[in-house]
């Protein structure tokens, strides 16, 4: 079985995707495919608030993007570092807070939360401080609202800046026609990872109602359903060794099923 890991450009320095390098180290048969694209929109405004960091009680992060939109509205700037660093930086996931802390070596919380209810949960808990200063929250265009209307439910302010669009890769029709044109290329799961992300595959033509699905959440694992896809599995953990268990663990359960199977599945 060959796994496909359909996803955005990774904004981490290290060498490869760092969830294509854990599923090869148990010895599966992965890859990688971009099929996502960024642009950064809001900039002055983001740009304003970030360097007033006295009018916010911290930072909510659910993706690298949003660090990167941060650190794109501040290039010619200085970011007040000592002063960001002595609030918290809420993130989802293990990447997010890998990036931010490459970009700025501010120190993240909450990367475990797994979705971004799961966070609010968390920030609920957590974020307790007298003043109940604004959380400052750059966002996506397709965000969902359960995040920030289960924080002002609980009293806590969240001020929201669009600062990223997602958009298809620009050459992903062609990118899917390549994979799939090959019976000996083609792949036997699919790994995805933001609703954004299935929406742009499965909007092209292609044989995917053959492959076997895999979400990187809960989130995601809704979008695939609500296009009519059956998930093969859901990761509870939104990181590498999430995604790695959520695919050992159900190759197990249908490995009669998959007798050539070898432990592969999906990307």
């Amino acid at each position: 079985m060959k796994i496909l890991v359909l996803k955005a450009p990774k904004e981490t320095a290290e060498d490869g995707d760092p969830y294509v390098n854990a599923l090869r180290n148990v010895g599966l048969d992965a890859d990688g495919l971009e099929v996502l694209s960024f642009q950064y929109v809001n900039q002055d405004l983001l740009r304003e608030k970030v360097l007033d960091p006295k009018n916010y009680g911290g930072f909510i992060f659910t993706s690298p993007r949003g660090v990167v939109a941060v650190e794109q509205c501040l290039k010619g700037t200085e970011l007040g570092r000592n002063e960001w660093s002595s609030v918290p930086a809420y993130v989802v996931g293990e990447g997010t807070g890998k990036v931010l802390w490459e970009k700025f070596e501010i120190p993240s919380v909450g990367q475990d939360s797994g979705s971004a209810q799961k966070l609010a949960h968390f920030i609920r808990k957590e974020h307790t401080d007298g003043n109940r200063k604004p959380l400052l929250f750059p966002s996506a265009d397709l965000k969902r609202n359960a995040l920030q209307e289960m924080l002002t439910e609980a009293g806590i302010s969240v001020d929201v800046v669009t600062s990223y669009k997602t958009i298809p890769h620009p050459h992903l029709e062609a990118i899917l026609k390549e994979k799939f044109s090959s019976n000996e290329g083609r792949p036997d799961v699919l790994v995805f990872f933001s609703p954004s992300g299935v929406n742009a595959v499965l909007s092209h033509p292609s044989d995917l109602q053959q492959c076997k699905v895999v979400a990187i959440g809960p989130t995601t694992e809704a979008a695939l359903k609500d296009r009519g896809m059956v998930v093969f599995a859901t990761a509870e953990n939104p990181s590498p060794t999430g995604l790695v268990e959520a695919i050992q663990a159900a190759l197990k359960k249908t490995a009669p099923e998959l007798p050539h199977a070898t432990g592969e599945d999906l990307g």
